[in-house]
């Protein structure tokens, strides 16, 4: 935190935030967007003040860039994206395409593969970016699939995925928030029991999930994202030279060891951190105590640095390539991801300059007064996907609006099951979710991009209407009618069954010959 919210936040703060985000949107100039922003809520965090506002930028980013979790998400990008980089550049992803037969041609099956594999990487949504958008890009350019589709399909599993595992980095975060929030409340549940039982009211995080499946199963897409997959299936397949060997099918396993090992060490380190703590601290030795207490920083950190360690040695004891050509890649990874990352400090500063102009304290002192139980689901999620939207960030608003939102669900529940402290709950942590997903800010929305290999706008533009419509469906097929007592056991599949439609009747399969989209 770089200071104490201001108790007198108003309109104004929502200034910088606006900003931002339209001159990104209207210029698809993301770093115009963001400078813009940044200058914007200095200006308004120090009433004006031209020297003040220096000072406070200065500030912003010194914060941003010497940040501990910041500086390991930047580190673990690196070795990611210089992971991946050796593994394109030697040959090992065509040698997995290859291995991969009849799923590298079929257009449904590789989209619905990527997103098994979204789920398969439930334990943190930067690792599911990066990790699956990296290791299907080529799959997806064989198949003349968008760039625009892959990131969508990351981003849409990474979040909700993570925030509804039970074995998660994003679960000791919000345990924390939970139990602090209900924290001398009575006849409440535990922080566990609470997190468990909301699990059902996630809707639009449940949804989402089901969307991005019938999307992929189905082939059919509306809007910007439509006009993006017809483009890509009017290009011309990357030519091979004919004189180019045929890849060792060693490649392909160590491709597959690697990705293995960046998940496997991941998970080891997460459970062996939070064990040591654990039973340091004295605490009952449970599974969700084990994550809680561990530091997923430092196992994203040790996962990404073992895959990439195992890459290279694998390679120079194979000896398919020298060290000189192991180096350039290394380096050529570096620099395809130092766009993304400028992106992600100047998202970062920003998110302080609106910490600091007090923007989701506006926001949260909407729910000051009191309202009628029933409408706080919804409210709360539509007030969790304007903060995270405003803001670009998912756990500064988990972080903002847990403490408000669950004693007010508290005081206004009725009945002895508790369902208005559940949903309430999981409507800001789904909310929060789609604030990120519609947010140009979120880092998951610039990862997810950078995995992919395409422009955080054009992927932000593709995935607004999608994100729009699944948090349209959660609202009026999920908070809404929960708020009046109807079981999330119902609205569930009804909800299910909506996306199926929407995608049926609002989306349109490929042409069978699609034509080049010659616009300007």
């Amino acid at each position: 935190m770089i200071t104490d919210l201001p108790l007198t936040a108003g309109p104004e703060s929502m200034v910088p935030a606006v900003l931002a985000i339209s001159v990104a949107l209207i210029t698809r100039k993301i770093f115009l967007g963001l400078g813009i922003g940044v200058v914007a809520g200095a200006l308004v965090a120090q009433g004006g003040d031209p020297g003040g506002s220096l000072a406070a930028i200065y500030r912003y980013l010194y914060s941003a860039v010497f940040d501990q979790s910041h500086s390991a998400i930047v580190i673990f990008s690196f070795l990611v994206a210089a992971t991946a980089t050796i593994l394109t550049d030697s040959g090992a992803a065509t040698a997995l395409i290859l291995r991969l037969g009849r799923l590298s041609s079929r257009r449904r099956s590789v989209m619905g593969a990527s997103w098994l594999a979204g789920l398969v990487v439930f334990f943190d949504d930067y690792a599911n970016c990066l990790v699956v958008g990296k290791s299907f890009a080529p799959i997806y350019d064989r198949c003349r699939i968008s760039r625009e589709k892959l990131a969508y399909i990351v981003d849409s599993t990474a979040a909700p995925i993570a925030s509804i595992a039970v074995i998660s980095t994003w679960i000791g975060f919000e345990l924390d928030l939970i139990g602090k929030a209900l924290q001398g409340l009575p006849a409440t549940d535990s922080a566990f029991s609470v997190f468990l039982q909301s699990i059902p009211y996630r809707f639009y995080s449940i949804f989402t999930l089901a969307f991005v499946a019938c999307i992929a199963i189905t082939g059919r897409d509306f809007g910007a994202m439509a006009r993006a997959e017809l483009k890509a299936a009017a290009r011309s397949l990357p030519q091979r030279d004919p004189q180019e060997s045929a890849p060792d099918p060693r490649l392909a396993w160590l491709a597959l060891t690697a990705i293995g090992l960046l998940v496997l060490a991941t998970l080891v380190t997460l459970v062996l951190v939070g064990w040591s703590s654990t039973v340091g601290a004295g605490k009952p030795i449970t599974v969700l105590e084990i994550i809680g207490n561990s530091d997923p920083f430092q196992s994203i950190l040790v996962g990404s640095a073992t895959a990439f360690g195992f890459t290279v040695l694998a390679f120079l004891k194979l000896g398919a390539h020298s060290m000189r050509f192991l180096s350039r890649s290394v380096g050529t990874g570096f620099r395809s991801i130092l766009g993304a990352l400028t992106v992600l400090y100047l998202a970062w500063t920003l998110g302080n300059a609106l910490e600091e102009a007090g923007t989701a304290a506006y926001f949260s002192s909407l729910m000051q007064t009191t309202v009628p139980p029933w409408i706080l689901p919804g409210l709360s999620f539509l007030l969790a996907a304007g903060t995270s939207f405003s803001t670009g960030s998912s756990f500064g608003t988990m972080g903002i609006l847990i403490p408000i939102i669950l004693p007010l669900a508290v005081a206004l529940g009725t009945g002895s099951d508790g369902s208005i402290l559940y949903a309430a709950t999981g409507s800001v942590l789904a909310g929060a979710s789609l604030g990120d997903h519609m947010s140009p800010l979120s880092d998951t929305t610039v990862l997810s991009a950078a995995g992919a290999g395409v422009d955080v706008v054009s992927h932000t533009r593709t995935q607004l209407p999608y994100a729009c419509t699944v948090g349209i469906v959660a609202l009026f097929l999920g908070y809404l009618p929960v708020g009046l007592g109807i079981s999330p056991w119902v609205l569930l599949p009804c909800g299910i069954a909506v996306c199926m439609l929407v995608v049926r009747f609002l989306g349109r399969p490929l042409p069978s010959k699609p034509v080049p989209d010659v616009r300007t």
